[in-house]
């Protein structure tokens, strides 16, 4: 579980007592709502009414993020752009997930792109996502222009 997320532990006897060994690392109400607090390992323990405890434990880890770092395409029509991407966070590893023209589906960084719209989305290895929309731009086109007239030269100096 990451932090800030919830997730429900059932109890088996109704009438028991949810602890958790570390409440800065996760809280538990008393119906079994175990909420990540804080990066760390904490000991969720439920004990029965008969006075028997029952332990798990709770991993809690930071929320996925991920960052894109973009090279926008240098000429008009080239395949220059690029496309950096950083996850930290969650669990790893992470898997990527690619849509856009000429890209490399399941890889995590991107080159030689052109000019367009690239979506990815970063999965966990605790099935947390987190997508993300990145635009390459480009130059104005290039220059053109039309020859309307031409005078050739005859000699050098005539």
């Amino acid at each position: 579980m990451s932090v800030g997320s919830s997730t429900t532990l059932s109890d088996v006897d109704a009438g028991g007592l949810w602890t958790s060994a570390t409440m800065t690392v996760a809280t538990i109400s008393p119906a079994g709502v175990v909420t990540g607090v804080s990066t760390g390992t904490s000991a969720i323990t439920y004990t029965l009414p008969t006075g028997c405890p029952v332990t798990t434990t709770i991993t809690v880890t930071s929320i996925l993020n991920v960052t894109a770092l973009k090279t926008d395409v240098k000429c008009y029509g080239s395949a220059t752009g690029a496309i950096d991407i950083t996850a930290t966070g969650g669990t790893s590893p992470y898997t990527y997930a690619w849509t856009g023209t000429g890209v490399v589906t399941n890889s995590e960084d991107q080159n030689s792109l052109i000019a367009g719209t690239y979506n990815v989305t970063v999965t966990d290895a605790a099935l947390n996502t987190f997508p993300l929309t990145i635009t390459l731009t480009q130059p104005a086109s290039a220059l053109g222009g039309l020859i309307t007239s031409q005078t050739d030269v005859l000699c050098f100096g005539s």
